[in-house]
C-alpha cells in the first residue's frame, strides 16, 4: 500500500533510525521502521486490520473519521490518516501524520 511520512522529523527517524523531536531509543525505532514496512507490504486497509500487532483503531473525535493509529509498543503509537489517492479513486495513502508516546 502506498504511503507517505508527512513530518520531517518522522522521515528521519525512519531513515536514521533517531531524530531530536522523537527521543525514543534505537529498539523502538527499528519497530517503527518495520511497521512501515508492513503497511507496505499490505494491499489494502482492511489488511491493517488483520495484522493484531499493528492495533490498528480508530481515532475518536477526529473531523473526517479517517485518522487511525498504529502501535509501535505499548506506550509508542503513531498517527495515520486515510486518504484517497484521487477523486473517484478506491485506492487509498496512508499518511503518517505523527508519534507520540
Amino acid at each position: 500500500m502506498e504511503w507517505e511520512i508527512k513530518d520531517p522529523e518522522l522521515q528521519k527517524l525512519y531513515t536514521d533510525g533517531k531524530s531530536k523531536k522523537y527521543n525514543i531509543d534505537s529498539g523502538a525505532a527499528k519497530k517503527f521502521a518495520f511497521r512501515i514496512q508492513q503497511i507496505d507490504a499490505v494491499k489494502d486497509i482492511e489488511d491493517l486490520h488483520r495484522i493484531p500487532s499493528l492495533e490498528f483503531k480508530k481515532v475518536r473525535n477526529k473531523k473526517n473519521g479517517r485518522f487511525f493509529t498504529i502501535c509501535v509498543e505499548k506506550n509508542i503509537c503513531f498517527l495515520v490518516e486515510i486518504k484517497k489517492e484521487s477523486a473517484g479513486s478506491n485506492k487509498s495513502i496512508i499518511v503518517i501524520t505523527e508519534l507520540f508516546q
